[in-house]
């Protein structure tokens, strides 16, 4: 499997935990010392650093969203940085009131998740 392949499966993994609610599976694709630069546009927007400053993060995100679901989902990427376009929204309306349309760039290091910018545009 080609490098940037295996990064794709790992950030395509992580987004798809923490839609179904396994923040736990989620942070298993983040390096230890990962980083996570949520938009400020969002409630929990800021700057966080490492593992379990990510899982609280992503706690407090699932309190505030409940469930929700991916919809249209782009993932590009190689070697290095791997790009997660989608939407997560309440319900199958991607329109819906509460919707997110966002763009992920991680940056990869050893097939980990090393940085996160979350770029959000609320619908």
């Amino acid at each position: 499997m080609k490098e940037a392949d295996s990064n794709i499966e790992a950030v395509s993994a992580a987004f798809t935990a923490i839609a179904n609610g396994d923040i736990d599976a989620a942070v298993k694709q983040l390096d230890a010392n990962a980083k996570w630069d949520v938009a400020h546009a969002l409630p929990e927007g800021g700057h966080y650093q490492g593992v379990d400053a990510i899982r609280e993060m992503l706690r407090r995100q699932r309190q505030r969203f409940g469930s929700y679901k991916l919809l249209h989902t782009t993932v590009h990427g190689d070697a290095n940085t791997v790009f997660f376009e989608y939407t997560r929204s309440p319900s199958m309306d991607e329109h819906a009131k509460g919707s997110e349309h966002c763009i992920a760039a991680c940056e990869m290091a050893m097939g980990k998740v090393r940085e996160i910018r979350e770029f959000v545009h609320r619908a």
